[in-house]
């Protein structure tokens, strides 16, 4: 009886322990499990952006459970997000086809197909390097920073006649 109520303990203070969290995972699982079988009787290109329907019950549901205020923008991105469900629901050109390995690695070596993704991984590569030089950047920044923070130290120290020594 006493382990029950430490591992409840234990529990009240995470997420595991909270019902509304519990039932949360459950949907999202549910929903995954639903949005796997509905790939059985539909295209990938018209099922993946329904799923940007889960977005949607997020922005409406996080509010009612956090007592917050639906914005403008919310409702916007919302009206956004329907519309494009919409869109690519109508205007979709559902032609099934089945492929076999030799046109799949054929498709994959043709020269829009290359270029298409050596662009994508020179974006990559780019975005990565700019993000490596603003961190270095800021690493520099604030290393200077606490070098001048520690010289006007002793600057004030030594003109109040404090005298210390900095540890590191």
């Amino acid at each position: 009886m006493s382990q029950q109520r430490i591992v409840s303990k234990r529990l009240g203070n995470t997420p595991i322990g909270n019902p509304v969290w519990l039932l949360g995972l459950a949907i999202f699982v549910l929903g995954n499990a639903v949005n796997f079988i509905a790939l059985q009787f539909a295209p990938q290109s018209l099922v993946a952006p329904l799923g940007a329907v889960s977005l949607v019950t997020n922005v409406i549901i996080a509010p009612l459970l956090n007592n917050e205020k639906i914005g403008l923008f919310d409702i916007g991105g919302i009206a956004l997000i329907i519309a494009g469900c919409v869109i690519v629901v109508v205007f979709s050109g559902i032609v099934q086809q089945n492929f076999r390995l030799c046109v799949l690695v054929q498709l994959l070596k043709a020269k829009p197909t290359v270029l298409y993704l050596c662009v994508i991984a020179a974006a990559i590569i780019a975005i990565y390097v700019f993000l490596w030089t603003v961190e270095r950047g800021v690493q520099r920044y604030h290393d200077e920073y606490l070098q001048l923070t520690d010289e006007h130290e002793r600057v004030i120290n030594s003109a109040v006649g404090v005298h210390c020594e900095i540890e590191e």
